[in-house]
């Protein structure tokens, strides 16, 4: 029997998920719920079938059409009296506690994602929660933990309907057979887009810590799972890595990490954290063999400062006073970048001092900065131009909780080309954007586009999408003045924790009279659990639909 919801101790607290975007995760419509394997661990006669209430061994019990039932005295009465009105409503109710049972062992009550295979069995509640991660996070409130309990009854319902209230008590686990395969859903699977990073080309990698498997985790993880990364899970020890060998086969495998939520398929990109499929032999062979150290001595090195290398300049937001009352504050600064001649730009990076403050910054050639994307690396040939004279403009997007201030000092870095002769190309960026959005209470599937037509000829570099909490898929595409199309970006299952900038591997040629259509869809209902209230309608700032395009134009001779 499921039992009640019970309050959170500090005890408990200590071993809720840290909710970071770096866990390796399912979402939640990975499961297909036609296909969930319930086993019928709770019995009929453990509901009573008139209250619907857990009932315990001493209570009254009876039999109708072969099945045993118990319950008080008046429910028997009641029952026995007419029992096709009661049988339906408890049939449903059972499915939905074998459902609470069976999915918890494999679900985040916290992020709302799928973890086949996790560590721990959660037991704060008295349910048998699991999940791949082991830290605490202080913003998780008593509440998620019953909001969460909601969202599986409310998926028990769909299932339910679904498989029509089938048991099946002989599978390893409530999703077996029932998790999609998010990598093979694009319209154009063939497309293989896994690109090496450039330190891993030409290099004969084996399946050992020291003769390879070392430099994949330096270049596809340790960007995030080291000392200061955005994950809490450290990859810079070979200990640090085995802790987590149960899970990181599955998030190799399915793939969920490394994190890149575009759809493969479609476009191939140059800045692409996709595991190619040798990688992913080598670490599954590495893993299966028993994590094997292998000849010679692998060290990882130390995390850079930066990661587009050492500036060039580094710049600083004048210390600014975020308002004390404000709750998302907006702020056009100027930033005085002392240049006595236009310098072109190749790469950019934005450091927040507070990335829980700041939500955006817009800073033109000087960088911009988004969730997960706080750098950028331009194509040879490319480059933005950061004029003299004038102080830059940056625009600063503030969130945090009314009645305390905040000073801001985000720090811009920016490398300048070698050789200014060899820039064939301005970049620039087009904001296309609804501006207007308006997303009604409750609506789980809001749909809202934006489109923009080339006024001349374009190479297209990079696409950066931009939705918040609410978002839940957004695609990019391109349609040519001769009617053929081309999706530049495709995110089925939008996290605004990953906001991250799409650099096309070749700039994609759009001439003029092109169309680039947005279309996205908004989840504001209390399913999606990033979402602070799907009791309100939600327009701006508090949600956005707008796409940064990166495109280039011909540099004058």
């Amino acid at each position: 029997m499921v039992p009640s919801l019970k309050p959170i101790t500090a005890a408990m607290a200590a071993l809720l998920l840290l909710a970071l975007p770096a866990t390796a995760q399912l979402p939640a419509d990975a499961v297909d719920l036609a296909k969930v394997k319930i086993a019928e661990t709770v019995k009929p006669a453990d509901i009573d079938p008139v209250t619907l209430e857990n009932v315990g061994e001493d209570a009254e019990s009876w039999e109708w059409n072969g099945t045993a039932y118990r319950g008080s005295a008046d429910s028997k009465t009641a029952f026995l009296a007419k029992p096709e009105q009661y049988t339906t409503a408890h049939s449903e109710k059972l499915w939905e506690e074998n459902f609470i049972l069976s999915m918890s062992r494999v679900w985040c009550p916290v992020t709302d994602q799928l973890n086949p295979g996790g560590l721990l069995e959660w037991e704060a509640l008295g349910l048998m929660w699991e999940s791949c991660c082991t830290f605490c996070n202080e913003a998780v409130m008593d509440e998620d933990f019953p909001a969460a309990l909601d969202r599986l009854k409310e998926r028990a319902k769909i299932a339910y309907e679904k498989t029509g209230g089938v048991y099946v008590n002989d599978a390893s686990s409530p999703v077996e057979g029932a998790i999609r395969d998010m990598s093979a859903e694009a319209d154009d699977a063939d497309t293989d887009c896994a690109l090496l990073p450039a330190a891993l080309k030409g290099q004969q990698l084996e399946a050992t810590y020291n003769g390879g498997i070392g430099l994949i985790f330096e270049h596809r993880c340790l960007p995030c799972h080291r000392t200061g990364g955005l994950s809490p899970i450290n990859f810079e020890t070979i200990a640090g890595i085995r802790q987590w060998s149960k899970n990181m086969k599955t998030a190799i495998t399915t793939p969920t990490m490394p994190p890149w939520p575009a759809q493969s398929g479609y476009t191939c990109y140059s800045d692409a954290m996709v595991l190619t499929p040798a990688e992913k032999d080598l670490l599954v062979t590495w893993i299966d063999n028993r994590f094997p150290m292998g000849e010679g001595d692998y060290t990882p090195p130390p995390a850079p400062e930066w990661n587009i290398g050492e500036p060039d300049l580094v710049v600083t937001v004048p210390e600014y006073l975020v308002p004390e009352d404000a709750v998302e504050h907006l702020a056009t600064l100027a930033i005085d970048t002392e240049l006595d001649e236009d310098r072109w730009v190749v790469a950019s990076e934005v450091r927040p001092e507070d990335p829980f403050l700041v939500v955006a910054a817009l800073g033109g050639a000087l960088g911009t900065y988004l969730p997960g994307n706080p750098s950028e690396i331009l194509p040879d040939g490319m480059a933005r131009r950061l004029q003299a004279g004038d102080a830059a403009k940056v625009r600063l997007h503030y969130v945090k909780e009314a009645g305390w201030d905040a000073v801001d000092m985000t720090q811009f870095a920016v490398k300048f080309a070698k050789d200014p002769a060899s820039i064939q190309w301005e970049v620039r960026d087009q904001r296309i954007a609804h501006d207007d959005l308006e997303i009604p209470a409750g609506e789980a599937a809001y749909e809202s586009s934006a489109r923009f037509i080339l006024p001349a000829d374009w190479k297209i570099v990079s696409v950066l999408p931009n939705l918040r909490e609410r978002g839940k898929s957004v695609k990019v595409s391109a349609t040519l003045p001769d009617g053929t199309s081309k999706v530049l970006v495709n995110v089925p299952h939008w996290k605004h924790k990953w906001r991250l900038r799409y650099t096309l591997a070749e700039p994609f040629a759009a001439p003029r009279g092109t169309a680039i259509q947005v279309d996205a869809v908004y989840d504001n209902s209390a399913m999606n659990v990033d979402n602070p209230n799907p009791e309100t309608t939600v327009t701006e700032p508090a949600e956005v639909l707008e796409v940064y395009l990166g495109y280039g134009v011909a540099v004058a001779d």
